[in-house]
């Protein structure tokens, strides 16, 4: 007669005896999250549960509306309407905010005024530099005759000259 063993079991030959060994999983099973939503604060990872696996999506139906009473079909005409009102509305007040500038940061004519006199600064940090060099007397003259090699010469104020 053959021994029944459970479905978690596995009956494996050891010295010419069979003998049951338990089966337990030893790797967890991985659930992807069913949305990461990403905040400047952190990461958060929605995970779906049974329930919503198991529920059938709804199916979207369309409503013909020639076959409505004049009730729904005034109800329906009239979300319809207010849908594509506010829409269009949404659409011109995107506009009308771009046109007026309210989309631009608040500050942001500071901002802008930072940068420039940042560049002012560094822009007259390298006039000064050139006129403290050519104070001291050093300036760098490029020769070049056509067809040869470049050369440059620099003026000192001591009395030898370089090449």
């Amino acid at each position: 007669m053959a021994d029944v063993y459970p479905a978690n079991t596995i009956c494996t030959e050891i010295n010419n005896q069979y003998t049951a060994l338990d089966v337990v999983p030893t790797h967890k099973k991985f659930k992807a999250p069913k949305r990461v939503l990403h905040f400047s604060d952190g990461i958060l990872e929605e995970y779906s549960s049974d329930e919503e696996d198991s529920a059938p999506a709804p199916a979207s139906t369309s409503i013909n509306p020639k076959e409505l009473a004049w009730a729904p079909w005034f109800v329906h005409q009239l979300t319809t309407a207010f849908h594509k009102s506010l829409r269009g509305a949404d659409f011109c007040g995107e506009k009308l905010a771009w046109l007026f500038g309210i989309t631009t940061p608040k500050y942001q004519y500071a901002l802008d005024e930072y940068r420039r006199m940042e560049k002012e600064q560094e822009e007259e940090r390298i006039r000064n530099q050139k006129l403290h060099e050519e104070s001291q007397g050093l300036s760098v003259v490029n020769v070049s005759l056509h067809g040869t090699k470049q050369y440059s010469k620099e003026n000192t104020s001591d009395k030898g000259e370089h090449f």
